[in-house]
């Protein structure tokens, strides 16, 4: 009886290990020159962190496509909503217009005497932007929001997070192809998320 209770416990404790693993990711550990924040997560399996604690990248070994980082901002002020809308909303839709408005202008100028007329599109393709969805969130007792957006070819998901006077933001990219299964691994790694 003994033996078996030792082997069933032994079992459940090698189980929840490899569970509040995340699947065997590396950590991540980053910490920003000016606030002094650390931001910490488990990264999806295959990811790496590039560089060390001081820079803020990390991405999938066999394919640099697929990519993230943190970035710690100050929140000048506004409350996390305000600030989500203001920097990077509001920004992200100018670039989008600005993306329009430069494919428009190389179709009536360079591509009208027949220069690269993929540019017009490439341009519309790399500056293209919409935002998915949006949700409230928590890190620990911190307030957060999620963001899901498509940037074309590209989808990303970041978790914007007030900390004091600053805003830590955690993004995973993923092309568009890859995004349904790179999604669940994403949202597992950020549900690691620590930011101190």
């Amino acid at each position: 009886m003994k033996k078996v209770l030792f082997h069933g416990l032994l079992g459940a404790a090698v189980f929840a290990m490899l569970a509040g693993c995340g699947g065997g990711g590396e950590r991540y550990r980053y910490q920003d020159r000016n606030s002094g924040i650390r931001v910490s997560l488990r990264l999806p399996p295959g990811w790496s962190q590039e560089g060390g604690a001081d820079v803020g990248l990390f991405s999938l070994k066999e394919n640099p496509q697929q990519r993230g980082g943190a970035m710690v901002l100050r929140s000048e002020g506004k409350d996390l909503n305000t600030w989500v809308e203001t920097y990077h909303i509001a920004e992200m839709e100018k670039m989008a217009t600005g993306g329009q408005m430069l494919g428009e202008a190389w179709e009536r100028t360079w591509g009208a005497w027949g220069v690269a007329p993929e540019m017009a599109e490439e341009t519309r393709e790399f500056f293209a932007w919409r935002l998915l969805s949006r949700q409230p969130r928590k890190v620990g007792d911190l307030e957060a929001i999620e963001l899901v957006e498509d940037h074309g070819p590209k989808r990303s998901i970041t978790l914007f997070v007030l900390k004091g006077d600053w805003v830590c933001n955690v993004r995973f990219y993923s092309t568009s192809e890859q995004w349904e299964k790179n999604e669940p691994l994403f949202r597992a790694s950020l549900d690691s998320l620590k930011i101190r």
